[in-house]
């Protein structure tokens, strides 16, 4: 089994690149209170960020490119990764195309077998095990790239993915899809 849980430090360089490119050392490192040095060694990924100074940085710089490269490396890929490779167009416009492509993809996948997903899970076969772990992979294109459109448009306009979550949250209780109470 994978272990999920969050690691105790991580390589950071690849987050800082979400970071404005205008924000110095010295800005960085007064905000999340750590020496120059340190904020130089995290960007030329020679020494790895802790936990706790990456969620003081989370809470400090409030960019979800950011935030998302820093957590996806932080949980060992539990996460979806930011997805700027060469084949990505980084666009907002693009990353939408991509993410309609990928849901419709997820989506066909799943009608095409609603009946094995019906199945008991214990009488499952390993052909049909596998063709629920293409399922899986399908619906994982489409959640990350979901994901990756939602945080380039809260950065493009100007929001974080914590406040809209933050404000959607009392529609999701009315609507009773989260718990009003802690269990």
């Amino acid at each position: 089994m994978n272990n999920t849980s969050i690691k105790a430090s991580a390589k950071v360089s690849e987050a800082f690149k979400y970071l404005r490119p205008d924000l110095q050392q010295k800005e960085i490192s007064a905000d999340i209170h750590t020496s120059r040095s340190l904020v130089s060694h995290y960007k030329r990924g020679t020494r790895n960020m802790t936990a706790d100074v990456a969620s003081k940085s989370i809470e400090v710089f409030e960019n979800d490119e950011y935030t998302t490269a820093l957590v996806s490396e932080f949980t060992n890929g539990a996460t979806p990764p930011l997805m700027r490779g060469e084949a990505i167009e980084a666009h907002r416009l693009a990353l939408i195309q991509h993410y309609i492509i990928e849901q419709e993809e997820a989506i066909k996948t799943i009608k095409d077998n609603i009946i094995l997903l019906s199945m008991p899970i214990e009488s499952l076969n390993a052909d049909q095990r596998q063709n629920v772990k293409t399922i899986l992979l399908e619906v994982a294109d489409g959640v990350t790239m979901s994901w990756n459109a939602f945080i380039k448009l809260t950065n493009d306009y100007g929001y974080t993915a914590k406040k809209i979550f933050k404000s959607r949250e009392k529609d999701w209780k009315v609507w009773k899809w989260l718990r009003n109470e802690v269990i």
